[in-house]
């Protein structure tokens, strides 16, 4: 059995599609015409819809840990180091010495 390769179109094409689907053509026929499904089209045109411009400027992916705790907890932890929020709650240490110290604790009670 062979596998039928994904197909992947470029932000100009999906664009142009969504324009002539806004110029009235209907989603059918341009769906035949581009070969592509019509749930696709209409799923481009929500995108457009809801991003505007911002639309299909690239792949952006999975966001980095650093971007995501930086959304959540603003560009600058307590300790100005940009290492966010994170704080122990027994110590008062924040940033990656709260990791270290919490290794060195249990090192030590170890010993």
């Amino acid at each position: 059995m062979s596998q039928v390769a994904k197909r992947t179109f470029g932000g100009d094409f999906k664009r142009a599609g969504v324009k002539r689907m806004e110029a009235g053509e209907s989603s059918a026929a341009l769906s035949r015409g581009l070969a592509v499904r019509r749930t696709l089209l209409h799923r481009w045109r929500d995108i457009v819809r809801r991003h505007g411009k911002k639309a299909f400027a690239g792949n952006p992916g999975r966001p980095s840990k650093v971007a995501m705790l930086t959304r959540e907890h603003g560009a600058e932890g307590g300790d100005g180091t940009g290492a966010g929020a994170a704080q122990d709650r027994r110590t008062g240490v924040q940033g990656p010495e709260r990791r270290l110290g919490s290794v060195c604790e249990f090192s030590s009670s170890l010993a």
